[in-house]
């Protein structure tokens, strides 16, 4: 019994890292040279290089979270519920009244057999719903194939008689926001190999894997393919335009308007008198007091 378990040990892979922040000697080297010396042949050395962020990174990032605090995209803002009566299932907003949220990390789940597919979005969570179950109802009428959500809901309707509406693939599966970012930090990781909604749908399929594999349906080429999603620009919620102080060296500095009064009326018997103006301004003005 003993010399089984050493035999199960010896069979068990055993890693061990390391953080080593600054070296003279590239560290792979200086790693074979020590497995050579001691003629250790059945260590195996993998590298995974970390670049640490400098100071000025730390303010530039700083910076840029002091900058956006508070501050909403007009486009991808949270706006109330506004399902109509045909799209809501039971009297009920499909979403929990949370349609209008947009950069979310979702979960549909289909009643009859309690599946899962985890998805992510940057438009509005209902707008990506709807663009689903509109392929599922063109794999089930027109035989398209599409993606593995459709395939997985259309094989409900495989011996459906007649044309699956949209209103129908509605009512069997629940939809709930498992996640939602902030709008102008995730767009900005949009396209990259970090992007923020890849990355968290991505940590959800894992969470719920380990939980009960057997219930997700997503397919690997969603798990392990690049990022779909493109980077926008940002119409802001409000604009503030800072005073700006004009001075004399200033190129676009405005002369004041000058305003010349008639002068009044005078009595027959008033006493005239002409004074001439220094040429200061740049023009000769006569006025009778």
């Amino acid at each position: 019994m003993q010399s089984k378990k050493l035999e199960k040990d010896k069979q068990i892979n055993w890693s061990i890292y390391f953080c080593i922040g600054y070296s003279k000697l590239p560290i792979h080297k200086l790693l074979k040279e020590l497995r050579n010396r001691f003629d250790l042949k059945w260590l195996r050395i993998s590298m995974s290089y970390h670049k640490f962020p400098n100071l000025g990174q730390m303010f530039q990032s700083d910076l840029t979270t002091q900058l956006t605090t508070n501050l909403e995209s007009l486009d991808f803002m949270d706006l109330p519920c506004n399902c109509i009566a045909r799209t809501k299932v039971n009297g009920k907003c499909l979403f929990n009244g949370e349609c209008q949220k947009s950069m979310v990390v979702y979960k549909a789940k289909c009643k009859l057999c309690k599946m899962l597919c985890i998805g992510n979005t940057q438009q509005k969570l209902k707008t990506r719903i709807n663009q689903h179950l509109t392929e599922v109802c063109t794999l089930v009428n027109k035989n398209k194939t599409s993606d593995t959500f459709a395939k997985y809901f259309a094989a409900h309707y495989t011996n459906k008689k007649g044309k699956l509406t949209t209103g129908e693939a509605r009512k069997m599966m629940e939809v709930s926001i498992e996640w939602q970012g902030k709008a102008i930090s995730c767009n900005k990781s949009f396209g990259k190999m970090n992007c923020s909604l890849c990355m968290k749908e991505r940590l959800i399929i894992l969470q719920l894997s380990k939980k009960d594999p057997a219930s997700i349906i997503n397919s690997s080429n969603e798990f392990y393919g690049a990022c779909r999603h493109k980077p926008r620009f940002h119409r802001y919620t409000t604009t503030t335009c800072p005073s700006v102080l004009m001075t004399n060296a200033s190129s676009e500095r405005v002369r004041p308007k000058l305003t010349v009064s008639t002068p009044p009326v005078l009595p027959n018997n008033s006493l005239q008198v002409c004074v001439e103006i220094p040429n200061i301004l740049g023009y000769t003005e006569l006025d009778t007091v």
